[in-house]
């Protein structure tokens, strides 16, 4: 009876432990980067819950600004814009202006190469800027 009984308390643990493995979403990560075409120089100011920061984008560079990671499924991740509760990108010749907005999701680019459910790869977001997009 006592053999029984440990059998089976051992092989509904084991069931759940298996079920608990299979089930839990992975979650999300990856990278928010300024990708920076133009002659000009930038200063990127963002807020994120924990956060406060400005960075220097230099010309003719790509810097990752942020990394991020949550809970979630990465196939369904909508963009790096929500991982920020403020962002502002200037040029750092206060003469010239920047006339692409960078709080408008349809100016970022991504790639997600999360397709199925339990996918975990890294996901890339960034903003471009060229010299077309300063005036």
């Amino acid at each position: 009876m006592q053999k029984t009984k440990m059998k089976i308390i051992i092989w509904i643990t084991g069931f759940i432990v298996t079920l608990g493995i299979t089930a839990c979403e992975p979650g999300h990560r990856g990278t928010a980067s300024i990708d920076n075409q133009s002659s000009e120089s930038f200063i990127l100011h963002y807020q994120i819950r924990y956060k406060d920061t400005s960075i220097v984008i230099p010309s003719e560079t790509k810097k990752v600004v942020l990394n991020f990671g949550g809970i979630g499924e990465g196939r369904s991740y909508p963009g790096a814009l929500i991982e920020f509760s403020k962002v502002e990108l200037t040029p750092t010749d206060t003469t010239r202006k920047l006339i692409k907005n960078i709080k408008v999701p349809e100016n970022w680019e991504m790639i997600n190469r999360n397709k199925r459910r339990f996918s975990s790869k890294p996901i890339d977001c960034w903003f471009t800027v060229t010299n077309n997009d300063i005036e």
